[in-house]
């Protein structure tokens, strides 16, 4: 009987820690799923506000912008094949002369290249519709606008370094903080 009795708390015992076991196993689970859905809540937002900040800085509001700062431009176009690294571009013309608009990928090394070198001296060489050209050029933030040298378009280049998403002057990305402090 004294052995049934050891033989029964024995059992008791074990199954006692064993199921100790398997709660604590049953909270690190637990803990580890809480801590991921922490992590891709997180992900979700950054994408949202990634999205959010993308179609804020369409396009479609930089062409608002400058009708509504009374540049008067007509034909407007997407460009669908962009020969370099742009989210988007659209095509109009001032006065009968083609301006070229396009929102930039500014992360791209070979862009920033190009954003600096617009920025310096106000011209770039690129691809546009398969033939390689030199263009005047002026750069706004991830903005880059393109124009032949005897184009007539004053309005579109006086108004086009002020716009501004969210009243907050943007900075281009290629500039590294000593240029800023400048």
């Amino acid at each position: 009987m004294k052995k049934i009795i050891i033989v029964c708390a024995s059992l008791a015992l074990t199954v006692g820690m064993l199921g100790g076991c398997s709660n604590k196993n049953d909270k690190a689970a637990e803990n580890t799923v809480n801590r991921s859905s922490d992590y891709v809540k997180k992900d979700i937002e950054k994408n949202a506000r990634k999205t959010k900040n993308d179609v804020e800085e369409s396009i479609d509001h930089m062409m608002k912008y400058l009708k509504d700062e009374g540049v008067v431009y007509e034909n407007m176009q997407n460009i669908d094949q962009i020969d370099f690294a742009a989210h988007e571009g659209r095509s109009f013309e001032i006065n009968g002369n083609k301006v070229y608009l396009y929102r930039v990928k500014s992360e791209d090394e070979n862009m920033k290249k190009l954003l600096r070198q617009a920025e310096e001296t106000g011209r770039v060489k690129v691809r546009i519709d398969n033939k390689e050209k030199e263009y005047m050029a002026q750069v706004n933030g991830t903005y880059l606008m393109l124009y032949d040298q005897n184009v007539k378009a004053d309005d579109v280049q006086r108004v086009f370094p002020n716009y501004s998403q969210g009243n907050l002057q943007e900075t281009n990305p290629y500039q590294d903080q000593s240029m800023k402090d400048e």
